[in-house]
């Protein structure tokens, strides 16, 4: 990329400066900025030093990366969709997306959201042959937080929940609020939505915990999150409730409706922390968030180390060791068997609010 050379005699070395910048929020994150594309930004000092225009735009441009962490859920939301919200909202879809490490299937996947941020063809950048002109362009996004926006750092004071405001619109759902009390004000029992994983972190006793669910008097509906967003975003907002242990898949409390209900099963391993990265946007979004942490005997790595090993006297050693090693073990490894009879206080507390109108 080109750009025009400074005026201010205050940078007199700016004609030589070259940028390398990889179009990535992420930028203290190794594993996640190594894949990225770089785009160098050059200086020029006349017109005759850069290509002639192929193609010109009064809109202005924004550049980033679709790469990253590209098959995570909830890094998808993170690092991509909630910080291009906050850079082109306010725009009105009057803006050129350039996308570098551009894969179609992502594309395709959040369609919607790219749809309503910007009206025109997004353009692939790596491949493109043009020389595209324009007087403004934005190069990477910002991210404040893991999923979150902060309304004091961006265009319009856009909060999380303009952010799933949006996302309820462009999707089409209809539940923007969940009327409490559920029992009295819509004459049903709450619906429960159980994030059921299909790999690790998998639930070995979900008949269980639906039969309990049911029995305290919720409507379950156990699934994995594989349907498209099209019929998963209707399924999410249908319900009053989500649960889950913590991964990428409890993402999809961006299309509950206010007030409902987020139950968070924290695994084993010293990880109370992780469950910070969900209860932040869940109170933001005005969700009632609940906690459950696990004990060793709720695990199934009880199976495979003997009581005294440091996975259960010192998990925290496990951890130090960096995040591979804590992933392996506390996160690929482990899957829950939830006690019910432990568990079920959580249930009750969530019931109890969604049927109380106390909010």
């Amino acid at each position: 990329m080109w750009v025009p050379s400074s005026k201010s005699d205050d940078d007199l070395d700016y004609e030589r400066k070259v940028w390398h910048i990889k179009p990535y929020p992420r930028k203290w994150d190794k594993d996640a900025m190594d894949p990225v594309r770089m785009v160098t930004v050059k200086p020029v000092t006349g017109p005759d030093e850069a290509p002639s225009c192929t193609n010109h735009s009064d809109l202005p441009a924004i550049v980033f990366s679709d790469r990253g962490y590209e098959d995570n859920y909830f890094h998808d939301f993170t690092d991509v969709l909630v910080p291009l919200f906050t850079a082109t909202r306010r725009l009105q879809g009057e803006v050129i997306f350039l996308v570098t490490d551009l894969m179609i299937y992502r594309i395709a996947k959040y369609v919607r959201v790219y749809k309503n941020l910007t009206k025109y063809d997004l353009i692939n950048f790596d491949c493109d042959e043009e020389i595209r002109c324009y007087k403004k362009v934005y190069i990477g996004l910002k991210s404040y937080d893991d999923f979150d926006i902060d309304p004091e750092r961006t265009p319009e004071r856009y909060t999380l929940l303009d952010f799933t405001k949006f996302m309820h619109t462009i999707y089409g759902l209809k539940r923007n609020v969940a009327e409490i009390p559920i029992q009295k004000t819509l004459g049903r029992k709450p619906r429960l939505l159980i994030v059921a994983r299909g790999k690790t972190r998998r639930f070995m006793n979900l008949d269980d915990i639906v039969h309990s669910a049911e029995e305290l008097g919720f409507e379950v509906v156990a699934t994995e999150a594989t349907d498209g967003l099209d019929r998963f975003s209707l399924v999410v907002n249908s319900c009053d409730a989500i649960m889950g242990v913590h991964g990428a898949g409890l993402s999809n409390m961006v299309f509950l409706p206010i007030n409902a209900v987020f139950i968070q099963i924290v695994p084993w391993g010293n990880l109370v922390w992780v469950g910070d990265y969900f209860r932040r946007p869940v109170e933001k979004m005005k969700l009632k968030y609940l906690q459950y942490e696990i004990t060793p005997e709720e695990s199934t790595l009880i199976e495979q180390y003997p009581k005294n090993h440091t996975v259960f006297t010192d998990p925290a050693s496990i951890q130090q060791k960096g995040w591979k090693a804590l992933k392996k073990v506390f996160l690929v490894k482990q899957n829950v068997r939830l006690n019910i009879d432990r568990f079920r206080p959580t249930l009750q507390e969530a019931l109890e609010y969604l049927n109380s109108g106390n909010l």
